[in-house]
């Protein structure tokens, strides 16, 4: 599987506690201070959510029935979500069951890949909004305190906007730059990638490595060499701790890589316009991602179209807590 160079550049991004971004502790089977653990392959453990974020849980499953059996039991069906009668709740699949890459009728495959991916794009974004929320602030208030303007500093930081200018930029310019970096994937593209990427789930690099996006690295022993690597590559498919990691990497890579500006560009001004982002359109200007460039592009506009993903637009997480 061949990646053009722009996925190559994101270190390891670490689960944060700055109040407006998920924390979440993942820790063995019956280590859970103070809580006995549940009986059999599931593992279910309290996300440490703020108030601007819906309550979370991490889930460890073994087994694709054990999956199947809490879907159930929180009455997670994907007409429902697709049609707005119900919502998704907040589970937070840390890596896909084992039995996952073995033998399953199409449509189970796909409607579990859906059910475990939907909700982690779903956190992602929320944590996305609730940053640019805090922009949004600053914006609305004219300034910021010293806090808020390290946090700027931060996020200039981490999207790349550090280097494109020596100089210190207000605040309020300084946030109106990250607004158009600082912005939600729509779940469609992001659920379609994901697809194409990790074969619906089956690919060596999303059960080991929990990469569900194919993201390249150069910095040996934080990826998996590729099997059908070219002679004199030296390039290796990023690796991550969870499969939230890898959803938070692939949304980082699109909002801070140069290769991907025309893709910020296009979502900014639909912004400013007031439309719904479009994942197919918004496609368009991700030839970049692949070295297949339009071939890519196509294959993901196939997969939203064949799977009506867009139907999950408009998808709104339920919080979860533990029972």
């Amino acid at each position: 599987m061949k990646r053009a160079t722009p996925t190559v550049r994101h270190a390891p991004r670490f689960w944060r506690h700055c109040g407006v971004v998920a924390a979440l502790t993942l820790v063995a089977l019956g280590e859970i201070a103070g809580a006995s653990a549940p009986s059999g392959p599931v593992n279910l453990i309290t996300v440490r959510t703020p108030p601007s974020l819906p309550p979370a849980i991490a889930l460890t499953i073994r087994k694709t029935a054990e999956l199947e059996k809490v879907l159930d039991s929180r009455g997670f069906a994907l007409d429902g979500v697709a049609s707005g009668r119900s919502r998704v709740p907040a589970l937070a699949l840390t890596r896909l069951p084992t039995d996952f890459a073995g033998e399953m009728p199409v449509n189970r495959r796909k409607t579990l890949f859906i059910s475990g991916v939907l909700p982690l794009i779903l956190l992602a974004n929320a944590e996305i909004t609730a940053d640019r929320a805090r922009l949004r602030l600053i914006i609305a208030k004219g300034d910021a305190n010293a806090q808020g303007r390290a946090w700027l500093d931060d996020q200039a930081a981490r999207y790349g906007l550090a280097a494109e200018k020596q100089d210190t930029p207000p605040p309020v310019r300084l946030a109106q730059r990250l607004l158009r970096h600082v912005d939600t994937v729509p779940v469609s593209l992001a659920l379609a990638q994901a697809a194409a990427e990790s074969g619906w789930g089956r690919s060596r690099f999303a059960h080991d490595g929990n990469a569900l996006y194919g993201q390249w690295t150069m910095s040996e022993g934080h990826g998996l060499v590729p099997q059908r690597r070219d002679a004199g590559k030296k390039h290796l498919v990023r690796q991550f701790g969870s499969l939230l990691d890898s959803v938070r990497a692939y949304m980082r890579n699109l909002n801070s890589h140069p290769a991907y500006r025309t893709f910020r560009d296009a979502r900014a001004t639909a912004r400013g316009r007031g439309q719904a982002l479009d994942g197919a359109e918004l496609a368009h200007h991700l030839e970049a991602y692949s070295e297949r460039g339009t071939v890519y592009i196509d294959e993901l506009r196939a997969i939203m179209r064949v799977n009506r993903l867009g139907r999950f637009d408009g998808a709104i997480l339920i919080p979860e807590r533990r029972v």
